[in-house]
């Protein structure tokens, strides 16, 4: 099955891009793929801070800090009301008024909140996660970043990540057996982490479990069907497989 992971990027991109084209990620587990993330979004923090600072940490109106937001994230849609739910092919964005007033007036909260929006669709890339099992393929179809104050608030900013993902699992080894339903999942989570980093978890743990399962009763017909041929064996019958 091919997917392309969804960005909404400009061609054309500003430099200071904080949306720029994104690049398939592999990684060895989850642990691997959120110290990445957060790496993204504390490197952005500072590069932000430092750039608002040289700037004498000047103020903006709204419409500035819009148009700002629009130019630099194009890569996000950014919308008047809280969305829902996820659409597909888009990334969503949503700053309350609360919230865009404070980052109009307030540098190093405006350097905090893109600093975690660079991070979170950092997170919407392609992944592979190279598991016991095989080799487990991730797609983000469509997210949402919303900052509000109706959202638990993180080192001060009340935001949360959702995401629509598709997970695709391709087969190890030929003498690792793979249950049936190893093969795909969709799964749509909010979460105030990398939107897919929740069901993420609970999916990998799942089919981790099942794998196990899987080799154990390989190993106990194997067992079963060597116990029958020495049996057999004794009694002078020949057996046919």
């Amino acid at each position: 099955m091919a997917i392309s992971n969804v960005s909404s990027s400009s061609p054309t991109l500003p430099a200071n891009s904080g949306t720029p084209p994104l690049s398939s990620l592999s990684f060895d587990g989850l642990d691997s793929m959120e110290k990445y993330l957060f790496s993204v979004g504390n490197t952005a923090t500072e590069k932000y801070r430092k750039e608002f600072e040289a700037d004498g940490k000047k103020e903006m109106t709204v419409d500035q800090l819009k148009e700002m937001l629009k130019k630099r994230f194009a890569g996000y849609t950014l919308t008047d009301s809280e969305p829902k739910e996820p659409v597909k092919g888009k990334n969503l964005l949503y700053i309350d008024d609360t919230n865009m007033k404070k980052m109009a007036t307030d540098a190093d909260y405006r350097a905090k909140v893109m600093g975690l929006m660079e991070r979170e669709y950092a997170g919407t890339s392609s992944m592979t996660f190279n598991l016991e099992a095989g080799s487990q393929k991730t797609f983000t179809t469509g997210s949402v970043f919303s900052v509000s104050e109706t959202n638990p608030s993180v080192d001060g900013v009340p935001y949360a990540g959702m995401a629509s993902s598709e997970s695709v699992m391709e087969a190890g080894p030929s003498d690792s057996p793979l249950p049936p339903d190893f093969l795909s999942k969709t799964a749509t989570v909010s979460s105030n982490r990398h939107g897919s980093a929740a069901w993420l978890t609970d999916l990998v743990e799942k089919r981790q479990a099942e794998f196990k399962e899987a080799q154990k009763r390989a190993a106990a017909e194997d067992a079963q069907k060597k116990a029958s041929e020495e049996r057999a064996g004794r009694n002078g019958v020949d057996i046919v497989v």
